[in-house]
């Protein structure tokens, strides 16, 4: 068990703190806020559907007041104490294995925790979901290219039909923010980055021929492995009843394109979800 306090109130962090209720490995042991309680609790119960709670969330005595039902599991009641300073939150807690900080929290100094988690630092959801599918095609041959472009809730107007530009591989946007995959490979991401749920053309070039068989065969691989923590065999985004993913990374297999040595395919990222995954790794890791 991983006793955890987290510092600082942002849609992230109460994301974290929501999904952290159904993980058995985590235990929320404090919150570090300033704010009024009742934003504290706005926060946690606003937008739940991500993690499946369904209850209250109540400010009594000092302490962050849970219950409700959460997920599959059975009802729940948790007091998680709420502290102004992390200094007493540290003090007050028992035995701090890792501190997670959020906001503005995320300008403090080294503290004398084993491990600290500052959620602005987690990788790049959609860099890591590109970079978990290059890892798993360069199976077949070395990557020597990889572009994608997002479009998301940020870019106004963005209609199913422009996602579905998107996905064949037409340019979206007007901002371009550069990125950095693992073994040098570039990577662009076209428009505004929104918190929530966006759709990515990718593209990739090997450095040797292919054919789409060897394509799928590697990526329902990937998607049983490391892309996603399920397998499914829904209705996809684009209408295909052959996707692979996870409640936060879908990839559509029915937008797949083999040329060559010329892949692209859509992926479909929720980065807030995503962002939780990794934060919850990097604090049980």
């Amino acid at each position: 068990m991983t006793n955890v306090v987290i510092a600082g109130i942002t849609p992230a962090s109460m994301h974290l703190l929501r999904f952290a209720l159904s993980q058995p490995t985590i235990e929320v042991v404090g919150i570090v806020t300033r704010q009024p309680g009742d934003e504290l609790t706005y926060g946690f119960v606003n937008d739940s559907a991500a993690s499946q709670f369904r209850g209250t969330a109540a400010i009594e005595d000092e302490k962050l007041v849970l219950a409700g039902r959460h997920g599959r599991g059975g009802l729940r009641h948790d007091l998680i104490p709420v502290y102004a300073e992390l200094a007493e939150a540290l003090a007050a807690a028992r035995s701090v294995d890792c501190v997670v900080l959020a906001g503005a929290w995320e300008e403090t100094g080294d503290l004398d925790v084993p491990k600290v988690v500052r959620l602005g630092s987690i990788a790049d959801p959609v860099v890591d979901a590109v970079a978990r599918v290059a890892d798993a095609l360069g199976r077949i041959g070395p990557v020597a290219h990889t572009f994608t472009a997002t479009i998301g809730e940020a870019n106004e107007g963005a209609t199913q039909r422009e996602q579905l530009v998107a996905a064949r591989g037409v340019r979206a946007g007007d901002a371009v923010r550069p990125g950095q995959l693992a073994g040098g490979l570039s990577l662009d991401v076209i428009g505004a980055v929104p918190g929530r749920a966006l759709v990515t053309s990718v593209f990739l070039v090997l450095g040797a021929q292919t054919d789409e068989e060897s394509v799928l065969r590697r990526l329902r691989a990937a998607g049983r492995g490391a892309l996603a923590d399920c397998v499914r065999q829904d209705p996809g985004p684009m209408g295909s009843a052959d996707v692979v993913g996870s409640p936060v990374a879908v990839l559509d297999l029915s937008t797949l394109r083999v040329d060559d040595a010329r892949i692209a395919f859509a992926l479909f990222v929720d980065p807030l979800a995503a962002r939780t995954r990794l934060a919850c790794a990097a604090v049980t890791g």
